[in-house]
C-alpha cells in the first residue's frame, strides 16, 4: 500500500515535469514522463491483483482512475500539439 501511495506522489512529479517540458516545447519529454506514469500506476493494480489478500483498496482504485484519465488527456493534448506544430492536420472528433 506504501509503493502504491508513493507511485501516486511520483504521478504528481511527472505531470509538472511534463508541464515544465511544454513550456519548453520539449513534447517527446513531457509524452515520456506521462506514459511512464501510466505504467507506474499500473503497477500498483497488477500487484494487487496478483494475490488474494489483501483486495485493491477502493480509494486507490479511484485514485488511480483518475491519474489515467489525466494521462489520457495529456497524451491527447501533446498529440495535438505534436501535429499541429508539424502542419499535419489531426483527425477530428465525431
Amino acid at each position: 500500500m506504501r509503493r502504491c501511495a508513493a507511485k501516486h506522489s511520483l504521478a504528481g512529479d511527472a505531470f509538472q515535469a511534463a508541464a515544465r517540458d511544454h513550456t519548453t516545447e520539449s513534447y517527446d519529454y513531457a509524452y515520456v514522463h506521462i506514459m511512464a506514469t501510466r505504467d507506474n500506476l499500473n503497477v500498483c493494480s497488477n500487484s494487487f491483483k496478483r494475490n488474494v489478500e489483501p483486495s485493491y483498496p477502493p480509494e486507490l482504485a479511484r485514485r488511480e482512475d483518475g491519474f489515467q484519465h489525466l494521462c489520457d488527456v495529456i497524451l491527447g493534448i501533446i498529440d495535438f500539439l505534436g501535429f499541429y506544430l508539424q502542419g499535419i492536420a489531426p483527425a477530428k472528433c465525431t
